[in-house]
């Protein structure tokens, strides 16, 4: 029964595949496919305290390079607002090929830097709101390193979750005995990153609502000066230019009516 159920699921997996590639150019063809994948016991939802267990369906978000990842040191279980805090701060990292930091608190950034050293990045990236930072996750797109580890395993600090293509040695022994709080802290690693401009278009960002999905196209796409259009009456300078790419990058990852304000690439407000 167990293998008939896995060869199904197989099967249907393969044949939405198909249909996607004889419907190309539309959002989905005759119907959506919903393929249900082992589940994975989760702390809390975003509405219900710790004592109801939950199930969540991780299909691709676990095991993927570029997405959350393999859990490397488990701490406390995931909860529902941890884990959807743990995507939107990877997918902030993943817009830039410079070496960035993003600290998400209640699925907003409360700072996001770019540095000569992921050291730099993650300090400048903290100290936007450091109120705000504890109890935060903090994303990185390059392995971290022993610099930034001694950075972070400060005991005035607290980091839920830190995600990572990659932990160098000594670091997670570092992470997690450090600190009162590392005892629980969640270490994620994703392994290598794709480069911004080759992330996979394949995939739509799904919402659900009461009786269906929304889904739409993944905003992936990187800004241009090409694509960028003066209309004041002084034109930016190319370091302005550098520097509001910079901010529309972290802008589209903040949600709401957005504003963010930078200086030397780091987020300020």
């Amino acid at each position: 029964l167990v293998i008939g159920k896995g060869a199904i699921e197989h099967v249907s997996r393969h044949v939405f595949n198909c249909d996607n590639s004889f419907n190309s150019g539309q959002l989905f063809g005759s119907g959506l496919v919903y393929l249900h994948n082992p589940s994975v016991g989760i702390r809390a939802s975003e509405h219900l305290p710790d004592e109801h267990t939950w199930q969540l369906d991780v299909y691709g978000i676990f095991c993927c390079s570029g997405s959350l990842g393999n859990t490397v040191r488990p701490g406390k279980a995931l909860s529902y607002n941890n884990i959807m805090d743990s995507d939107g701060a990877l997918e902030i990292v993943k817009n830039f090929e410079e070496i960035a930091v993003a600290v998400i608190k209640h699925a907003n950034p409360c700072g996001c830097a770019i540095g000569e050293t992921l050291k730099e990045a993650y300090i400048r990236a903290h100290a936007c709101d450091p109120v705000s930072a504890f109890g935060s996750i903090v994303a990185l797109n390059r392995p971290v390193d022993m610099d930034t580890a001694k950075e972070m395993a400060d005991p005035e600090k607290f980091i839920e979750v830190i995600i990572a293509p990659d932990f160098e040695a000594g670091t997670v022994e570092l992470l997690t005995t450090a600190t009162k709080w590392g005892k629980n802290l969640r270490l994620l690693k994703t392994g290598p990153l794709p480069k911004p401009s080759e992330r996979s278009r394949e995939e739509f960002d799904m919402r659900k609502v009461v009786g269906g999905l929304l889904l739409q196209d993944r905003d992936l796409d990187l800004y241009s000066e090409e694509g960028f259009k003066v209309v004041s009456r002084r034109r930016p300078t190319d370091a302005e230019v550098k520097e509001l790419k910079f901010a529309w990058t972290v802008v589209k990852c903040v949600k709401s009516n957005a504003i963010v304000i930078s200086r030397d690439f780091s987020c300020v407000g």
